[in-house]
């Protein structure tokens, strides 16, 4: 009985020995990257309002703002809210809301 204990022991001892030399380490560096929000131009800005389009309109007008720039307001709020503006415009503003509505295509 003593044999066979020593025999299993030795067994043991031995498996123990063989896995521990195959072990393998490895060393590595976890690495994490914050990947950027994902861009929604929509839901970024908000919706001018009719009122923020008069606006425009007026300063355009007085000349304190470009065909250009009211042109980015009118198309926003058309673009955003689905309506269109039944609003007469010169021949400035006229083609600059064509070009950015081109642009936004």
């Amino acid at each position: 009985m003593r044999s066979l204990a020593s025999i299993a022991l030795v067994l043991v001892l031995a498996s123990c020995r063989s896995d521990g030399a195959r072990q393998e380490t490895v060393d590595t560096v976890m690495v994490f990257t914050a990947n950027p929000p994902s861009a929604r131009a929509d839901s970024t800005v908000p919706v001018p309002s009719r009122r923020q389009v008069a606006e425009a309109l007026w300063a355009y007008a007085k000349q304190q703002m470009s065909a250009d720039a009211a042109a980015k307001v009118i198309v926003d709020y058309q673009k955003k809210t689905g309506q269109s503006l039944n609003i007469p415009m010169d021949d400035q503003l006229l083609a600059a809301v064509r070009r950015e509505q081109e642009r936004r295509k």
